[in-house]
Protein backbone atom coordinates (compact mmCIF):
# COMPACT_ATOMS: atom_id res chain seq x y z
CA UNK A 1 0.00 0.00 0.00
CA UNK A 2 2.65 2.47 0.60
CA UNK A 3 4.98 1.98 -2.13
CA UNK A 4 1.15 2.06 -4.36
CA UNK A 5 0.76 5.16 -2.52
CA UNK A 6 4.32 6.95 -3.37
CA UNK A 7 4.08 5.85 -6.96
CA UNK A 8 0.94 7.97 -7.25
CA UNK A 9 3.01 10.79 -5.41
CA UNK A 10 5.26 10.40 -8.20
CA UNK A 11 3.27 10.56 -10.62
CA UNK A 12 1.05 12.95 -9.38
CA UNK A 13 3.99 15.49 -9.45
CA UNK A 14 5.38 14.64 -12.69
CA UNK A 15 1.94 15.59 -14.18
CA UNK A 16 1.77 18.71 -12.29
CA UNK A 17 5.28 19.30 -13.41
CA UNK A 18 4.23 18.89 -17.17
CA UNK A 19 1.35 20.78 -17.03
CA UNK A 20 3.36 23.52 -15.40
CA UNK A 21 5.74 23.55 -18.15
CA UNK A 22 3.39 23.66 -20.63
CA UNK A 23 1.79 26.96 -19.49
CA UNK A 24 5.24 28.35 -19.46
CA UNK A 25 6.37 27.42 -23.33
CA UNK A 26 6.17 30.60 -24.54
CA UNK A 27 8.50 32.35 -22.27
CA UNK A 28 12.39 32.78 -21.76
CA UNK A 29 14.22 33.75 -19.13
CA UNK A 30 17.12 36.44 -19.46
CA UNK A 31 20.17 36.68 -16.97
CA UNK A 32 22.02 40.08 -16.81
CA UNK A 33 20.34 42.75 -18.07
CA UNK A 34 21.38 45.49 -16.24
CA UNK A 35 18.85 46.93 -13.56
CA UNK A 36 19.32 50.46 -15.08
CA UNK A 37 16.61 49.24 -17.69
CA UNK A 38 13.26 50.26 -15.97
CA UNK A 39 10.03 48.10 -16.42
CA UNK A 40 8.45 50.28 -19.03
CA UNK A 41 11.49 49.85 -21.57
CA UNK A 42 11.87 46.20 -21.22
CA UNK A 43 9.88 45.42 -24.11
CA UNK A 44 11.25 48.19 -26.14
CA UNK A 45 14.84 47.83 -24.86
CA UNK A 46 14.39 43.49 -25.91
CA UNK A 47 13.50 44.10 -29.37
CA UNK A 48 15.78 46.19 -30.48
CA UNK A 49 18.78 43.77 -28.58
CA UNK A 50 16.88 40.81 -30.96
CA UNK A 51 17.29 43.43 -33.76
CA UNK A 52 20.80 43.16 -33.51
CA UNK A 53 21.10 39.23 -32.78
CA UNK A 54 19.08 38.86 -36.46
CA UNK A 55 16.09 38.38 -34.78
CA UNK A 56 13.04 40.75 -36.37
CA UNK A 57 10.07 41.04 -33.87
CA UNK A 58 7.70 43.72 -33.23
CA UNK A 59 5.36 44.73 -29.80
CA UNK A 60 2.13 42.47 -31.12
CA UNK A 61 4.75 39.63 -30.77
CA UNK A 62 5.27 40.15 -27.31
CA UNK A 63 2.53 39.59 -24.59
CA UNK A 64 4.51 41.25 -21.35
CA UNK A 65 8.35 41.32 -19.97
CA UNK A 66 8.99 42.09 -16.38
CA UNK A 67 11.51 40.85 -13.97
CA UNK A 68 11.37 38.44 -11.36
CA UNK A 69 11.41 39.25 -7.88
CA UNK A 70 14.40 38.53 -5.41
CA UNK A 71 17.87 39.65 -5.98
CA UNK A 72 21.21 37.66 -5.40
CA UNK A 73 24.09 39.64 -4.14
CA UNK A 74 24.73 42.48 -6.92
CA UNK A 75 23.18 40.21 -9.69
CA UNK A 76 20.58 41.92 -11.99
CA UNK A 77 17.28 40.22 -11.23
CA UNK A 78 16.60 37.87 -14.25
CA UNK A 79 13.97 39.68 -16.82
CA UNK A 80 11.33 36.88 -18.21
CA UNK A 81 9.62 37.45 -21.51
CA UNK A 82 6.54 35.60 -22.98
CA UNK A 83 5.85 35.50 -26.45
CA UNK A 84 2.51 35.35 -27.90
CA UNK A 85 3.19 32.15 -29.81
CA UNK A 86 4.54 28.91 -28.37
CA UNK A 87 6.54 28.27 -32.06
CA UNK A 88 7.81 32.32 -31.94
CA UNK A 89 9.37 31.97 -28.35
CA UNK A 90 10.69 28.46 -30.33
CA UNK A 91 12.25 30.14 -33.12
CA UNK A 92 14.13 32.88 -30.92
CA UNK A 93 15.55 30.38 -28.59
CA UNK A 94 17.19 28.35 -31.54
CA UNK A 95 18.16 31.15 -33.33
CA UNK A 96 20.01 32.51 -29.66
CA UNK A 97 21.30 29.21 -29.15
CA UNK A 98 23.83 29.72 -32.01
CA UNK A 99 25.53 32.33 -30.89
CA UNK A 100 27.78 30.94 -27.98
CA UNK A 101 28.31 34.31 -26.27
CA UNK A 102 25.62 36.49 -26.21
CA UNK A 103 25.64 40.34 -24.72
CA UNK A 104 23.54 43.27 -23.60
CA UNK A 105 25.52 46.76 -24.09
CA UNK A 106 28.63 44.32 -23.37
CA UNK A 107 27.80 42.54 -20.47
CA UNK A 108 27.53 38.94 -20.71
CA UNK A 109 23.46 37.44 -20.48
CA UNK A 110 22.61 34.50 -20.59
CA UNK A 111 18.69 32.92 -22.18
CA UNK A 112 16.58 29.80 -20.80
CA UNK A 113 13.61 28.52 -21.29
CA UNK A 114 11.25 28.68 -18.53
CA UNK A 115 11.08 25.34 -16.55
CA UNK A 116 9.03 24.52 -13.23
CA UNK A 117 11.20 23.88 -10.20
CA UNK A 118 10.72 19.91 -10.41
CA UNK A 119 12.07 20.40 -14.13
CA UNK A 120 14.79 22.35 -13.46
CA UNK A 121 15.90 19.85 -10.32
CA UNK A 122 15.81 16.66 -12.64
CA UNK A 123 17.83 18.65 -14.95
CA UNK A 124 20.51 19.96 -13.18
CA UNK A 125 20.64 16.40 -11.40
CA UNK A 126 21.69 15.04 -14.83
CA UNK A 127 24.34 18.21 -15.54
CA UNK A 128 27.34 16.81 -14.12
CA UNK A 129 26.64 13.46 -16.97
CA UNK A 130 25.65 15.84 -19.70
CA UNK A 131 28.86 18.01 -18.69
CA UNK A 132 31.39 14.83 -19.20
CA UNK A 133 29.74 13.42 -22.43
CA UNK A 134 30.58 16.99 -23.73
CA UNK A 135 34.05 17.29 -22.41
CA UNK A 136 34.40 13.70 -23.99
CA UNK A 137 33.29 14.93 -27.41
CA UNK A 138 30.40 12.66 -27.29
CA UNK A 139 27.58 13.44 -29.22
CA UNK A 140 24.07 13.48 -27.32
CA UNK A 141 20.68 15.18 -27.09
CA UNK A 142 18.45 16.57 -24.59
CA UNK A 143 14.94 15.45 -24.42
CA UNK A 144 12.18 16.14 -21.98
CA UNK A 145 11.89 16.86 -19.20
CA UNK A 146 15.87 15.92 -18.80
CA UNK A 147 17.03 12.71 -20.21
CA UNK A 148 20.17 11.96 -22.34
CA UNK A 149 20.19 10.18 -25.37
CA UNK A 150 23.11 8.88 -27.56
CA UNK A 151 23.33 6.99 -30.67
CA UNK A 152 25.48 4.05 -30.76
CA UNK A 153 26.29 1.35 -33.40
CA UNK A 154 22.59 2.15 -34.91
CA UNK A 155 21.07 2.23 -31.11
CA UNK A 156 19.76 4.81 -29.13
CA UNK A 157 20.65 4.85 -25.51
CA UNK A 158 18.74 6.88 -23.03
CA UNK A 159 19.35 7.40 -19.28
CA UNK A 160 16.19 8.93 -17.59
CA UNK A 161 18.19 9.44 -14.16
CA UNK A 162 21.54 9.57 -12.60
CA UNK A 163 21.60 6.20 -12.04
CA UNK A 164 20.75 5.19 -15.69
CA UNK A 165 23.94 8.36 -16.58
CA UNK A 166 26.41 6.42 -14.29
CA UNK A 167 25.75 3.16 -16.18
CA UNK A 168 25.53 4.72 -19.70
CA UNK A 169 28.99 6.46 -18.56
CA UNK A 170 30.32 3.20 -17.41
CA UNK A 171 29.00 1.57 -20.64
CA UNK A 172 31.27 4.16 -22.84
CA UNK A 173 33.97 3.55 -20.72
CA UNK A 174 34.04 6.38 -18.88
CA UNK A 175 34.82 6.95 -14.81
CA UNK A 176 31.05 7.96 -13.12
CA UNK A 177 32.45 7.35 -9.66
CA UNK A 178 31.19 10.31 -6.86
CA UNK A 179 29.29 11.57 -9.63
CA UNK A 180 25.28 10.65 -7.89
CA UNK A 181 26.50 12.21 -5.46
CA UNK A 182 27.81 15.53 -7.40
CA UNK A 183 24.28 15.04 -9.34
CA UNK A 184 22.60 15.60 -6.05
CA UNK A 185 24.77 18.39 -4.76
CA UNK A 186 23.24 20.28 -8.49
CA UNK A 187 20.00 19.17 -7.74
CA UNK A 188 19.51 20.51 -4.56
CA UNK A 189 20.62 23.73 -5.11
CA UNK A 190 18.46 25.07 -7.48
CA UNK A 191 15.99 25.45 -4.68
CA UNK A 192 18.67 27.96 -3.01
CA UNK A 193 17.61 30.21 -5.76
CA UNK A 194 13.70 29.56 -6.11
CA UNK A 195 11.91 32.49 -6.69
CA UNK A 196 7.85 32.36 -8.05
CA UNK A 197 8.84 28.95 -9.50
CA UNK A 198 11.34 30.29 -11.18
CA UNK A 199 14.83 30.12 -10.50
CA UNK A 200 17.39 33.43 -10.09
CA UNK A 201 20.55 31.66 -10.52
CA UNK A 202 22.02 31.58 -13.87
CA UNK A 203 21.87 28.02 -15.06
CA UNK A 204 23.85 26.69 -18.12
CA UNK A 205 23.46 23.27 -19.41
CA UNK A 206 25.98 21.50 -21.45
CA UNK A 207 24.92 21.67 -25.64
CA UNK A 208 24.44 18.84 -27.47
CA UNK A 209 27.33 18.82 -29.97
CA UNK A 210 26.22 18.83 -33.45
Amino acid sequence: MAQANQEQIIQLKKHNAELSDRSRRANLIIYGIPEDIVSKKLEECLIEWMAEQGIEIDEQQVERAHRLQGRRGGEPRPVIIKFTREKLQQQIFQALRKNKELNFKWKKIFVRQDFCQETLKQKNSMKPYAQKLYNNKIQFSWVYPASIVIYRDGRRLIARNPSEAARLLERLGMDSSNMEEEATMEATAISEGSVEGSSTRQEKWPRRLS
